[in-house]
């Protein structure tokens, strides 16, 4: 038998005999890269998902950027594979390869220069995040300069306004809800930043905390001076009282009639800046009638003994008696505030002749008097 050259080839896991008159078998292509997911001049964020595409065969694939190996992954489906830039390469251009493999570690490669942005979005906003609200609010961002997208949501994630433009302004209804927004800015890389905001609503009128007169007070004149003291997260712009005028300077006074005896109601309304209002209102009671008071004996003109005189008043008013005051030459020298009034006169005190007179006080300062009684030891 003829000697016969053999060269042994391993190929798929089987030896294939190759002698006089056979040719050994070319090594097989390596799979090629069809795609690396990505375009040329494409801005790629802090997070990048690429979808690289081959020829069959490929089995594992790695993704360089600027020919450092940043991700290896085999290849057993066509899912998308997550690229996330070094953060140094911000604002930068970079060249992103993707190397594909097949069981024999024959390799093939694509590479696409791509810019990189690995800063997230940021914007300031107006109102601010935390600021007093009411009613038809717009909010305002003023985002960096590459945002393509400014997104808000309530709190339960509902969207309720996207806009792509400047002025970047949504538009939201306060009235009734909590201040609990969320806000998402997407830039042209695709980063995203999440806010969230925390508005104070403003949906309530002013807190009173006081009203003079007070409940049930009373008054006398022709004029009443009203006084209302309040506060509000807003700031109070005004109040008015019925019947008389509007303050807008703290503490809010006005000046109205009051008219004849009887209960009087005093009705404020306080508005805040928005325009929520408080009403408040007391009860006053007029007592412009002065009460009545007399006295039995003695006469004007008596001849009292030296001692100790008791002398009864009688006093009254629609409201109630206060207090009544004995004065003689016209110096008050004894009061009695309940009734029966009595008063103890001691007659050799004040020399031979004095005047005595008695006053009655309602409660709210209306007086009369008895006409003055000279007498004489």
């Amino acid at each position: 038998m003829k000697a016969r050259q053999l060269a042994a080839v391993t190929a798929l896991g089987l030896v294939v005999i190759a002698g006089p008159g056979l040719t050994a078998p070319a090594a097989a292509a390596a799979p090629l890269v069809l795609s690396t997911g990505l375009e040329a001049g494409q801005w790629i964020g802090i997070e990048q998902l690429i979808s690289p595409t081959f020829t069959t065969g490929a089995v594992s694939i790695e993704v360089l950027i600027n020919n450092k190996v940043v991700l290896k992954k085999q290849r057993r489906t066509a899912d998308p594979v997550l690229l996330k830039p070094p953060a140094d390469l911000n604002d930068t251009e970079a060249d992103v390869t993707v190397r594909a493999y097949d069981n024999f570690d024959n390799v093939s490669s694509l590479t696409t220069r791509v810019r990189v942005d690995t800063q997230a979005p940021a914007a300031t906003f107006t109102p601010g995040l935390t600021d007093l609200v009411h009613g038809d609010t717009v909010v305002t961002a003023t985002p960096d300069a590459d945002v393509v997208e400014f997104v808000m949501f309530d709190a339960d994630g509902t969207e309720l306004g996207r806009t792509s433009a400047a002025p970047w302004s949504l538009n939201w209804d306060a009235l009734g809800h909590s201040g609990h927004l969320n806000f998402e800015l997407t830039d042209r890389a695709g980063n995203v930043t999440k806010v969230q905001s925390a508005f104070q609503v403003d949906d309530l009128g002013p807190t009173v905390g006081s009203v003079s007169p007070g409940d049930k007070a009373f008054v006398n004149g022709t004029t009443l001076t009203s006084t209302i003291v309040a506060s509000d997260p807003s700031g109070v712009a005004e109040a008015t009282l019925l019947g008389g005028a509007t303050d807008i300077t703290p503490p809010f006074t006005t000046t109205l009639p009051i008219g004849g005896d009887g209960a009087r109601i005093l009705t404020w309304t306080v508005k805040d800046r928005w325009g929520n209002a408080t009403i408040s209102r007391r009860v006053v009671r007029v007592d412009n009638t002065r009460p009545t008071i007399t006295i039995v004996a003695p006469a004007t003109g008596t001849k009292l003994p030296r001692g100790f005189l008791r002398i009864p008043a009688t006093a009254g008013d629609l409201n109630g008696v206060q207090r009544v005051e004995m004065r003689v030459n016209n110096r008050i020298v004894a009061t009695d505030t309940s009734a029966p009034f009595s008063f103890l006169l001691n007659t050799g005190i004040y020399g031979r002749s004095y005047a005595v007179s008695f006053y009655a006080f309602d409660p709210v300062g209306n007086a009369s008097s008895t006409k003055p009684r000279t007498y004489r030891l």
